[in-house]
């Protein structure tokens, strides 16, 4: 066995991990010897999963508070943070850190509201999917499903000029090993205007590398005369196409390589001239690549948050 250790030394943390929550209630005490176990206050839990409702703060301002996790060499894990202020310490001052992973700068925790949260998560590689080790935005239904078989997170994705269409059937997950849970495949959204396209930008920083993984299936039974074909284009030049969803079988269509186009990525999803019907999409994930350059072999090595200068301690 060896030894993940996290370091996260300044105000809230609300931690959840695949390897380190398995239920709501489940303490983190095992895990650490600093900090103080604490409940957001009660006007914001209503909007938030129980998980949410409790966090540990480290009020004494040691440089490194240390989550210790077993894990055994070789095996795959995902990792993931959530963090909310909640106005538990009823300061009213919202909390800005770094978090790192091992030696390596993981992400910058920002807490801009008391009822929002800042969620992060690191894939450490799963032998089915086809990307590297990454950050995470999911798109999509909001929550975690049960069904699913990675443990992600999915958030909605609305537009005005979007509809949605749902169904209770069955969604065929055999030839698909990215496996997005089935309630999110069930609901599918398309233009209000069926003549129109599905545009959509995804922002980031400027020297970002982004995979995207978009997943679909048709939920519609179409007749033998109807058809749904379309191609999908990126910063305006072809992409992928045409393409045709299948009758209740979920397919993904990924990127093989990583998006580099600037802080602005924008995706068209349009029908071709002979398709009756307009283009749909059930579900995006945007995987945000963030190099490791250090090596994270020490066994001390782990997940820490330094504090800006900013910040109460």
């Amino acid at each position: 066995m060896e030894a993940l250790e996290y370091f996260l030394p300044v105000l809230i943390v609300s931690f959840y991990s695949a390897i380190l929550v398995h239920t709501q209630d489940q303490s983190d005490a095992p895990y650490i010897q600093t900090g103080t176990s604490n409940m957001i206050l009660p006007e914001y839990r209503s909007l938030q999963q129980r998980q949410m409702w409790s966090l540990r703060s480290f009020p004494d301002g040691v440089r490194r508070n240390c989550y210790n996790i077993k894990l055994r060499k070789g095996d795959k894990y995902i990792i993931a943070a959530y963090f909310m202020y909640g106005n538990y310490d009823n300061k009213n001052e919202l909390p800005k850190f770094d978090l790192h992973l091992g030696p390596n700068v993981w992400d910058t925790v920002t807490i801009t509201n008391w009822d929002s949260f800042h969620f992060i998560d690191r894939v450490t590689a799963f032998e089915k999917f086809n990307l590297p080790n990454s950050n995470r935005i999911k798109l999509a239904l909001f929550g975690r499903y049960k069904e699913d078989a990675y443990d992600r997170a999915w958030w909605p994705y609305l537009k005005t000029d979007w509809m949605q269409i749902n169904t209770s059937l069955s969604i065929d997950f055999r030839y698909n090993d990215y496996q997005p849970p089935v309630r999110a495949m069930r609901t599918v959204g398309t233009p209000i205007n069926a003549s129109r396209s599905m545009d959509f930008t995804i922002n980031a920083a400027a020297d970002a590398q982004l995979y995207v993984y978009m997943h679909f299936a048709e939920i519609e039974k179409l007749q033998a005369n109807e058809s749904r074909v379309f191609n999908i284009s990126y910063n305006g030049k072809y992409w992928f196409g045409p393409y045709t969803p299948v009758y209740l079988l979920a397919d993904t269509i990924y990127s093989t390589s990583p998006l580099t186009a600037g802080t602005d990525h924008d995706f068209s999803i349009y029908r071709t001239q002979g398709s009756t019907h307009p283009p749909i999409l059930n579900a995006i994930e945007i995987h945000l690549v963030q190099n490791f350059s250090q090596s994270e072999t020490v066994q001390k090595d782990g997940i820490y948050a330094s504090s800006y200068p900013s910040t109460n301690v």
